[in-house]
C-alpha cells in the first residue's frame, strides 16, 4: 500500500506532533520511505489541518476538501465553548474572518503573525483570541516545511493559508 492509500484508508492521521505520521506510516507499511511523504507534503498531495477532535490531522488534499466541511460545525462549536471565544465577544465574526482570510491568502502566516496583524484592527479584543478564531473557523492548512522530514524541518512554526488558496 502506498502512503497516500494508507492515509486515505485511515481517514487521516493524527499530526498534532508534526512528525507523528512518519512513525505511523513506518509502523504500518512494509517499505515506507520518509522522503516520499515529504515529497507529498511539498507538492500538496497531503495537507495538515484542523479536523477530527479539533486537532491537526494529515490527510490527502482531496480528503481535506471533503472532510473539513463535514467537520466545520464541530470545530466551530468547540471554539465557541472555549476560552478564546469569550475573549472576543462582540467582535463581528464575518469581518474578522474576511480580514483573516485576506491576510493568509496574501501570504502564509503563523498564529503570532495573525495576532499581530489582527490586534490593531480590534484593540478592545484579545489579539491571540482573534488569531485563534481565524485558525478554527477558516479551512486552513499548514504549509511546508512544517511536518517535513528530517526533524529540524518538521518543527518549524506552522504557517497557514486557506485550503483553496
Amino acid at each position: 500500500m502506498s502512503p497516500a492509500a494508507a492515509i486515505e484508508h485511515l481517514v487521516g492521521m493524527q499530526a498534532q506532533e508534526p512528525l507523528a505520521p512518519y512513525t505511523g506510516l513506518w509502523t504500518r507499511l512494509a517499505s515506507f520511505d520518509p522522503g516520499e511523504l515529504s515529497r507529498m507534503t511539498e507538492s500538496g498531495a497531503v495537507v495538515r489541518g484542523t479536523l477530527m477532535r479539533r486537532t491537526v490531522h494529515l490527510v490527502t488534499a482531496d480528503d481535506y476538501l471533503v472532510l473539513r466541511p463535514v467537520m466545520q460545525d464541530m470545530v466551530e462549536r468547540g471554539y465557541a465553548s472555549g476560552q478564546f471565544a469569550k475573549q472576543i465577544a462582540g467582535v463581528d465574526m464575518r469581518r474578522l474572518l474576511a480580514a483573516g482570510c485576506a491576510l493568509v491568502e496574501e501570504e502564509p502566516r503563523t498564529t503570532a503573525e495573525l495576532r499581530d496583524a489582527l490586534g490593531p484592527l480590534w484593540p478592545e479584543a484579545d489579539a491571540a483570541s482573534l488569531a485563534y478564531a481565524v485558525r478554527y473557523h477558516l479551512p486552513l492548512v499548514q504549509l511546508p516545511p512544517r511536518g517535513m522530514w528530517p526533524t529540524r524541518k518538521g518543527h518549524t512554526r506552522a504557517q497557514v493559508t486557506t485550503a483553496e488558496h
